[in-house]
């Protein structure tokens, strides 16, 4: 008997506490199960994506259970039941085992195994941090994306950040893209990083050896690759290339690589459930996947197909993408839960967008970057205390569960002529600030300077008045 047939017939019988109402598991039950390394790739590498809890860890060797079939027990097709249900390894360790039991068609005993194992192996990959550590942790990683105001950076603590969700909210024509454009351009030309998909971190040059180290001792066996960025173009005629490209012959970077930029059209964004899937693309490019042999099609004896043969599939390294721009982010939902009525439906559907942005930031070091539309509001005597919160009468479209599910909050208005104000009006970790702007042919540049003159002139215009008095025109009049 194997090795994990043993653990699955000494867990049965030798834990009371796995007592069940169904049978217990004959040895003829164990005897059939299959295990892990005798079994053929089937259903389970043809899945979609996976969701982000539906690995362990691809990368830890000391992991025995990264997915389904790895649990003794669970072949290949009660794994793609399973799936079908929704479990993962991660549901499965939190699943109860009578429900697990009434789903699947199989004794308490059983289920309760299942979910044992698959906790215990959820509960191995749980780390426990001092404030120093995960701070240091935090710190060593990190990557501030800059733009092109060195204002704006310093606003943000440096730049937008990486393993974080950055939103700006504003009236349209107030430099939302084109904040996007010049952190686009930062990546493209002047950010090296670990080609590992679990570290990422920052480094000087291309082909230098990454020096980080995890908690368990393990040196990093990454080297320095240019960093990628995407775009998810919600609105159509949003990405011009050839602004990117105007802003960047500004400046002087004439070595870019524009292919290390993705583009997800709005041409394949019809919708908010649309939109969901380009983060599931994001997330392939980023862990990446593996080659899958040609297998050839079997039949039965009546000449039936019982496996079908696919085609040999190369395997993809993952991507060095760390900064993702959605523009807009909330376009789809004002079309399709606009009424109030639908405001649970479009808050769940929010929160299914922003859980797996939040684990594609915190896993792989990605800064996302949000434009939002926004709205007048219901009532007129609202607009002043909007405009107090939000730079302006108007509000991000999505209510109270996008501006909690944002890191850091960036409202945006035009002051007049070209300047553009922008105003940290929510965060963690930073102060409320402000800062001015300029949207030229180079991108964004400083106005801060420009602002101060206006307002030093009116001072001195000001205290000129109280000592002269107001000036008189010919008629009489105050002019």
């Amino acid at each position: 008997m194997s090795v994990n047939k043993k653990k699955v017939l000494t867990i049965a019988t030798a834990r009371p506490d796995l007592a069940s109402q169904g049978p217990e598991p004959s040895m003829e039950m164990i005897n059939n199960y299959i295990d892990v390394d005798k079994r053929t790739g089937t259903s389970a590498e043809a899945d979609n994506a996976p969701s982000p809890e539906a690995v362990i860890d691809e990368e830890d060797e000391d992991c025995s259970v990264k997915r389904l079939e790895d649990i003794s027990g669970i072949g290949p097709a009660a794994a793609a039941k399973l799936r079908l249900l929704g479990y993962t390894v991660m549901g499965l360790a939190t699943a109860r085992p009578d429900v697990v039991a009434g789903e699947m068609g199989i004794s308490q005993t059983i289920a309760k195994v299942w979910c044992s194992v698959a906790r215990d192996a959820a509960l191995a990959k749980m780390d426990v941090y001092t404030a120093e550590e995960y701070d240091e942790e935090q710190k060593a990683k990190q990557i501030h994306i800059k733009t092109g105001s060195n204002e704006f950076n310093l606003m943000l603590d440096g730049g937008i950040p990486t393993m974080s969700i950055t939103g700006s909210s504003a009236r349209f024509s107030s430099g939302k893209t084109q904040i996007e454009y010049d952190a686009i351009l930062d990546v493209l030309a002047n950010i090296i990083v670990c080609s590992k998909p679990k570290c990422r971190c920052k480094l000087e040059k291309l082909g230098e050896k990454c020096k980080e180290v995890d908690k368990k001792g393990h040196a990093c066996e990454g080297i320095g690759v240019h960093a990628k960025a995407a775009l998810i173009e919600t609105e159509p005629d949003t990405f011009h290339l050839s602004r990117l490209q105007q802003i960047a012959r500004e400046r002087g970077w004439m070595n870019i690589i524009w292919k290390n930029l993705y583009i997800f059209p709005a041409k394949q964004i019809p919708t908010a459930k649309a939109q969901f899937l380009q983060y599931k693309v994001i997330q392939r490019l980023l862990e990446g996947t593996a080659a899958k042999p040609a297998i050839e099609e079997k039949h039965n004896a009546q000449g039936l197909i019982t496996q079908r043969g696919q085609k040999a599939v190369e395997g993809k390294e993952p991507e060095p993408i760390i900064f993702v721009a959605i523009d807009s982010m909330n376009a789809k939902f004002r079309d399709g839960w606009s009424d109030s009525q639908n405001l649970p439906l479009r808050t769940r559907e929010l929160a299914a967008h922003f859980s797996l942005m939040e684990y594609l930031a915190s896993t792989y070091n990605v800064a996302f970057y949000l434009t939002h539309q926004v709205i007048a509001p219901v009532r007129p005597e609202q607009g002043l205390k909007m405009k107090v919160k939000f730079l302006d009468e108007f509000y991000p479209v999505g209510g109270d569960f996008i501006l909690h599910s944002v890191n850091n909050w960036i409202a945006l208005a035009s002051v007049g002529g070209d300047v553009e104000e922008a105003y940290l009006y929510d965060s963690s970790y930073l102060p409320k600030s402000n800062c001015y702007f300029k949207l030229t042919a180079k991108g964004l540049v400083d106005a801060g300077a420009d602002i101060k003159k206006k307002e030093d002139a009116k001072k001195a215009a000001a205290e000129k008045e109280k000592v002269t008095g107001p000036a008189i025109n010919i008629n009489g009049n105050v002019k």
